[in-house]
């Protein structure tokens, strides 16, 4: 089952019968759920981790559905906060050795692809 499919389905078995009663609990826009449960976008980790409490689940299943760790495995730290990690890597790049910029830059490079 699709990462978008689990959600709706999710997000009727907790009592939220439109878009907007989720939107209007959890933060997340109308549209932005929306276009997850259609399949349109892909949800990032920290969406996934707003979402987990308001549909009864905990934010690993919805991670594992939605392609961002195998079953059973923890997050990282940087996985279920990599936009914070990569403010945090913009910064220290900027005082950091070339050597030092080339790993945050791969590292961003790799986070973003996520």
């Amino acid at each position: 089952m699709s990462i978008g499919k689990l959600i709706k389905e999710l997000r009727l078995k907790a009592g939220y019968n439109s878009l907007s009663e989720l939107a209007d609990a959890c933060g997340i826009s109308k549209s932005a759920i929306s276009r997850i449960e259609a399949g349109i976008s892909k949800p990032t980790p920290e969406t996934l981790r707003t979402l987990a409490p308001f549909l009864n689940v905990e934010p690993q299943q919805l991670m594992t559905a939605a392609g961002y760790m195998p079953n059973g495995q923890q997050p990282t730290h940087l996985e279920t906060n990599w936009p914070e990690t990569i403010k945090i890597l913009r910064r220290s790049s900027k005082k950091a050795s070339g050597y030092d910029k080339m790993i945050a830059r791969i590292i961003e490079a790799a986070l973003e692809d996520k």
